[in-house]
Parts: C-alpha cells; sequence; structure tokens
C-alpha cells in the first residue's frame, strides 16, 4: 500500500524538460516598445511614456509605424520576434533589424501574419500562396479567409500577401529609425529589469515543471503537454507587462513567450500611481461582458471557439474580453493541439478584494 501512495504522489514528468531557453536581450522590447506606443489605452503602464515619446517622434516616421503596431489584437511587427532566438548569445537590436533586412520575404511575412491564434490551415494556405510550397494557392481560398477576418486585419493581410518584399523593407525601415531616435536611448533603463526576470525564470525553471513557470510568469497562459515541441523560448519584456505574447509554431516545433518583467522605469512618468493590478481587475470586472465570460467559465474550462457561440459575438471582441481577464489574473489560458482553452481562476477574487482594502485603508 505505501509503495502504491508514493507512487500516486509522484508528480508526472515534464515534457519540455532541458528544451527552454530564457533570453534576456531588448530586441524584443524594440518590438514591444512600439506596440505600447501606438496602443496607450491598453498598455496603461506605459501611457506616460507613450504620450512623451509620441512627442518627441518624428510625426512621419509615426505614421509608417502605424500599419505594423497600432490597434487590431496583435501586431505584424510581432513576426520579427521569432528571428531573435537565432541571433546567438546576447543580441542587440541592430542584430535584429539586419536579421529582418536579410530574412527571406514570405517567411517573414508568414511570421508577421501568424497571430498566435491563426489555424494551421489558414497558416498553410498563406505559406502556399506565398510561394513556399512550389504550389500556388488558389485567389478563393484567400478571399474566403479575408472575409472572416476583422476588416481592417484583412486589408493589412492582404497587403502583406500582396508585397510581401516590400513590407519587408518597410518594417526594417521603421525599425531602424525608431531605434536611431527613441529606443537606443531607453536600453540602458531596462537592461537589469531584463536581467532580474530572465535570472527569475530560470531559478523557477530549476524546481518547477515548465508549464506551471510559465504560468507563474505570464499571469494565468501556458503551453499544454500535447504539443510537439522541440524550443521554448522564455524572453521577459518591461514594456509588455503585464500582458504577454505567444507564437507557437508547431511544424518546426518552436515556441516563443514573452511574459512581463516589473520594472520603476516608467514611474516618473505617474505623480500618483495606484496599483496597476487592482486598476486592471476593476476594469475588467466592470465590463458586463467580461462577467459573461468569467460566469461560462465558472461552469468549467471552455475552448476560444466555445465562448464565441456561446456569447454570439464577434471572434475580436471575445479575444479582447480575455485577454483583459487574463491581463487582470482572473482566467488561465492554455495553448493545446485543440486551441486556446480557458479556465477561471478562483484565488483571483480574494486577492482583489485584498488589495482594494488597502487603497481604502491608505496603504
Amino acid at each position: 500500500m505505501r509503495e502504491r501512495l508514493v507512487a500516486a504522489a509522484t508528480p508526472p514528468p515534464d515534457p519540455y524538460k532541458g528544451i527552454v531557453l530564457v533570453q534576456a536581450t531588448p530586441c524584443y522590447d524594440l518590438l514591444v516598445s512600439l506596440r505600447a506606443l501606438y496602443n496607450p489605452r491598453t498598455f496603461e503602464t506605459t501611457r506616460g511614456w507613450a504620450a512623451a515619446t509620441k512627442a518627441k517622434l518624428d510625426p512621419s516616421l509615426y505614421e509608417r509605424g502605424k500599419f505594423f503596431f497600432q490597434g487590431s489584437d496583435t501586431a505584424l511587427g510581432y513576426g520579427a520576434g521569432q528571428l531573435v532566438a537565432g541571433l546567438g548569445d546576447a543580441p542587440q537590436p541592430q542584430d535584429l533589424i539586419e536579421a529582418v533586412r536579410a530574412a527571406d520575404s514570405a517567411d517573414l511575412a508568414l511570421r508577421m501574419l501568424d497571430t498566435g491564434e491563426t489555424s494551421d490551415e489558414t497558416l498553410a494556405i498563406f505559406s502556399t500562396f506565398l510561394g513556399r510550397t512550389g504550389t500556388a494557392a488558389p485567389t478563393a481560398s484567400i478571399e474566403a479567409i479575408l472575409r472572416e477576418l476583422p476588416v481592417e486585419w484583412a486589408r493589412r493581410v492582404r497587403r502583406v500577401l500582396g508585397d510581401p518584399a516590400g513590407i519587408q523593407a518597410e518594417l526594417a525601415d521603421v525599425l531602424e529609425l525608431y531605434h536611431a531616435a527613441i529606443f537606443a536611448l531607453e536600453v540602458p533603463h531596462t537592461e537589469d529589469d531584463l536581467r532580474r526576470a530572465a535570472t527569475m525564470a530560470e531559478e523557477l525553471l530549476r524546481v518547477l515543471p515548465t508549464a506551471e513557470v510559465i504560468e507563474r510568469l505570464t499571469g494565468g497562459y501556458t503551453l499544454g503537454d500535447d504539443l510537439a515541441l522541440r524550443q521554448i523560448v522564455l524572453a521577459p519584456s518591461v514594456f509588455i507587462h503585464p500582458f504577454m505574447s505567444s507564437r507557437i509554431d508547431q511544424t518546426a516545433g518552436r515556441a516563443l513567450v514573452i511574459f512581463g518583467a516589473r520594472s520603476n522605469a516608467f514611474l516618473q512618468y505617474d505623480p500618483v500611481p495606484i496599483d496597476p493590478e487592482l486598476v486592471r481587475a476593476m476594469k475588467a470586472l466592470a465590463d458586463p461582458g467580461r462577467l459573461r465570460v468569467l460566469r461560462l467559465l465558472g461552469r468549467g474550462p471552455m475552448f476560444g471557439v466555445e465562448l464565441v457561440e456561446a456569447l454570439r459575438l464577434a471572434q475580436p471582441t471575445v479575444h479582447h474580453h480575455l485577454a483583459q481577464l487574463r491581463s487582470a489574473g482572473l482566467v488561465r489560458q492554455e495553448r493545446t493541439k485543440g486551441g486556446m482553452r480557458y479556465t477561471v481562476r478562483r484565488d483571483a477574487a480574494g486577492a482583489t478584494i485584498k488589495a482594494l482594502e488597502r487603497l481604502l485603508g491608505g496603504g
């Protein structure tokens, strides 16, 4: 009996042990900071920084960057982040910019069009259309996909598919000019924060399963154990906190997870700082649509497509609700072969109440 009890208590093997690379480099924040710059309503932590930076940026450059980083659920420019892991030890932003210029334009275009939730079938059609398989994708297939996308995102997808080389050159130019004008000055202020976050991730990986570490670092996102991965890159970013970003290349067996690193670099822009986690939780709970999501998840785990059907809302709207709930620590998001699976985090309610009590108590 004792042997059976001991065996039952033995944790399952970690399918991802030994394949994780923790990469602390400003290359990821070169991209994420642009996302924060163009979306200050979403990236509240850096809103003051974004206002000050926009005032310093050449207006024509600001306009050029909108296509890659403004609006939608994600950014086309994030696709370049998948190049960083192949740049060796401690790559710098200029290394990434050169890699963008040197990349195969069709390959880069496909990475840009992957939102993190784009289906394998859709990516396969895009790949064929871009000529990566040696055959031609029927235009009707592309048009059918575009009709299902939000209008603005469909416009951008159409432009990338139509001129991948031109889009590649434009992205490289935007990154180079932005780095020279703005980002190079930000790097020294965030290097220590990135190193601390990377060290914490490495320490957690020594004692916890990979999936649990990812969930802790991202505040609720993780990878299912049914993904056939050969490499997982964990990359800290001070600009993405408290959000995260992930890309899974199931064909190559690679995953990139960008997680938030806490930083005091932006406090100078906020004269009366308030606990940002409390703000996010209160905003998330103040929306009736998000409360309906929580009520559904309170009954049990659901996939994203199931939530879309149950709520009878557009997919981008549901994805936005889920992103806000995850960033507030209210839901858990798991990437599986079947798609994104969501569960409610029941412990989050108590943490929110305690944070509110501290605020009202003057703490």
